[in-house]
C-alpha cells in the first residue's frame, strides 16, 4: 500500500500520469444493473432449463376416456386407452410397459382387476 502511494507521488512529481485501470463493480452492483436492465435472472434461466421440461406426458397420447389405475406388489400401473387399443405405463418413471391388441371398436369403458384389464 505504501508503495503505491510512493510511486504515484513519484509520478506525480515528474508529470507523469499512470493510467488507473477502470474498477469492475461488486456482485451486487452489477446484480442490481441486470434487474434494472430488464434482463432475466439467474433463477428464470434456471427454470427454462432443459431439465424441468415434461419429458413424457400421457394426455398427449390417450383420447378423453379416463385412466385406470392399477397396483401389482410394489408397483403401480396406469392404463390408458388410445383409440381401438390400450397401452400400459409403470407410474414410477411413467414408461410403457405392454400395448394391447387393436380392437375391433373403440373403447368406450375401461377397467383394471388384478392382472386383466376388462374393455
Amino acid at each position: 500500500m505504501l508503495g503505491r502511494e510512493l510511486n504515484k507521488r513519484q509520478l506525480a512529481a515528474t508529470g507523469d500520469e499512470e493510467p488507473e485501470a477502470p474498477k469492475e463493480p461488486s456482485r451486487k452492483i452489477a446484480k442490481r444493473a441486470t434487474l434494472a436492465a430488464g434482463l432475466p435472472s439467474n433463477a428464470l434461466k434456471l427454470r427454462e432449463s432443459v431439465l424441468f421440461r415434461p419429458v413424457r406426458a400421457i394426455g398427449s397420447v390417450t383420447d378423453s376416456l379416463p385412466f385406470a389405475a392399477s397396483k401389482l406388489g410394489h408397483a403401480d400401473f396406469l392404463v390408458a386407452s388410445v383409440q381401438r387399443g390400450f397401452q400400459v405405463f409403470e407410474t414410477e418413471h411413467l414408461r410403457l410397459v405392454y400395448i394391447g391388441p387393436r380392437l375391433n371398436d373403440k373403447i368406450l369403458a375401461m377397467t383394471v382387476v388384478g392382472e386383466a384389464v376388462l374393455t
